[in-house]
């Protein structure tokens, strides 16, 4: 019901091959997750969840910044020609807060994995890995194949024409 819920959130803010990509580096951060907590038998205790549960949540924000910010140069970015730019152009403004993001939450959960024992220990270590996931997760994600990406920027450019006949037509 959530992944729904986002779904529809995404689509209905951005586009909903974005929405589904989004969806998608959902899924696989949150199976990477689950996975290395078995591969390792990490205890699955609350802290562990916990661990799970930020990062679900840290995927979520580092897609909807990138999709965001793709939305913005939809629409700032007029010269651009084709929908690839506008792409490449919204992954270098927001990959250098990607990595800052990262870096500050990984020196502290470092140190946690570093001076904790017990269960403090396995959030940690489910957190680095999670950390570790998600950047490169989010980067990934919003390359879509040539096909895709043109279609969009066509369904795009007939808005923008409508748009400017219909304000024309007002004038």
């Amino acid at each position: 019901l959530t992944l729904l819920l986002i779904w529809i959130y995404a689509a209905f803010r951005f586009h909903w091959d974005f929405a589904l990509g989004s969806i998608i580096a959902l899924l696989h951060d949150t199976c990477i997750m689950i996975t290395f907590i078995c591969w390792t038998q990490l205890e699955f205790s609350a802290t562990v969840l916990a661990a799970v549960l930020t990062i679900i949540g840290y995927s979520i924000n580092a897609t909807v910044v990138i999709l965001d910010r793709v939305r913005y140069n939809l629409k700032y970015m007029p010269e651009a020609k084709n929908f690839k730019e506008i792409l490449n152009k919204a992954l270098s403004d927001t990959l250098v807060r990607s990595i800052l993001t990262t870096a500050t939450t990984l020196f502290a959960v470092v140190s946690l994995y570093v001076f904790t024992t017990g269960s403090i220990k396995d959030f940690a270590l489910a957190m680095i890995v999670g950390l570790i996931i998600v950047p490169i997760v989010s980067l990934i994600t919003p390359k879509m194949n040539k096909k895709q990406v043109d279609d969009i920027f066509e369904c795009y450019e007939e808005k923008v024409t409508i748009t400017k006949k219909r304000s024309l037509e007002v004038n």
